[in-house]
């Protein structure tokens, strides 16, 4: 397993940090772990949210 942190995820989506902060608060956006105190994402559910937000629009 690949693990991205908030800025590696910013890289590959274009979303900020302070977003992928605020989703993780709400409880939306790519699922995201812990490692101590550290948040990392996997590069699979990157990938696989991604794939879901194809078509969506803020309608």
């Amino acid at each position: 397993m690949i693990a991205l942190t908030p800025a590696g995820v910013e890289k590959k989506t274009g979303v900020k940090v302070k977003t992928l902060a605020n989703w993780r608060c709400l409880g939306v956006g790519p699922v995201h772990f812990k490692i101590g105190r550290l948040v990392r994402y996997s590069d699979a559910e990157v990938d696989k949210w991604l794939s879901e937000q194809t078509g969506r629009s803020a309608a």
